[in-house]
C-alpha cells in the first residue's frame, strides 16, 4: 500500500530543491539586503519590458483595440525602463505609499472609534491602534529606505525559514517513502 501518491503530493526532491532555493533567496536578502533588493527590482523591469514589447507585438488578439494595446504595451515598457534605471528610487516610492497607507489607516481607525456599535473597552483599542498606525506611517516616511531595508530582510527571513521547513519536510517525506 503506498502512503504517498506522488501525483498529488509531488515528490520529495521537488520540495528539497524548492527548500534549497527558498533558503538561498532567503539569506542573500539577509545578507546582501541592498543588492538583492535592486536586482528584483530591475528583474520586474525587465518583466514589465517583456510584457510590454508582448502586448506591442500581439496588438492584434481581437480583445482590445489597437490603441489600448499601443498604450498598454508603451505604459510597461517605460516603466520596466524606469524600474530598470532607478530601482532605489522606485522602492522609496513604495515606502512612501506603504507610508500613506499606514496613515490613512490609522486615521479611518481613530475616526471609526464614534460608532455606536463599539463599547468603551473597543473604543480605546481602536485608538490606540489608529495612533500606532499613524506613528508607523510617519516613522516609515522620516526613514523610506532603511523602510525597505528592513521590508527586504524581514523578506529574506521569511523565506529562509520557509526554505528550511522545506528541507526538514523532504526529509521526512522521503523517510516515509522509502519505508
Amino acid at each position: 500500500m503506498e502512503i504517498i501518491d506522488d501525483s498529488r503530493f509531488g515528490s520529495w526532491k521537488i520540495m528539497l530543491v524548492f527548500g534549497i532555493l527558498c533558503f538561498a533567496v532567503g539569506l542573500i536578502a539577509m545578507l546582501w539586503t541592498k543588492m538583492s533588493l535592486q536586482v528584483y527590482i530591475i528583474l520586474l523591469g525587465i518583466i514589465a519590458v517583456a510584457i510590454g514589447l508582448m502586448t506591442l507585438i500581439n496588438m492584434n488578439d481581437g480583445f482590445d483595440t489597437r490603441n489600448a494595446n499601443i498604450a498598454k504595451g508603451a505604459l510597461a515598457i517605460i516603466l520596466g525602463i524606469v524600474l530598470m534605471v532607478v530601482p532605489m528610487f522606485v522602492a522609496d516610492i513604495f515606502a512612501y505609499l506603504f507610508a500613506a497607507f499606514f496613515i490613512i489607516l490609522g486615521i479611518g481607525a481613530i475616526f471609526g472609534i464614534s460608532a455606536p456599535m463599539i463599547d468603551s473597552k473597543g473604543r480605546t483599542v481602536t485608538l490606540a491602534f489608529g495612533l500606532i498606525m499613524i506613528v508607523v506611517g510617519i516613522i516609515i516616511a522620516i526613514f523610506p529606505n532603511e523602510t525597505v531595508i528592513v521590508t527586504t530582510w524581514v523578506s529574506g527571513l521569511i523565506l529562509a525559514i520557509l526554505g528550511a521547513i522545506c528541507i526538514f519536510g523532504a526529509w521526512q517525506v522521503r523517510k516515509i517513502e522509502t519505508i
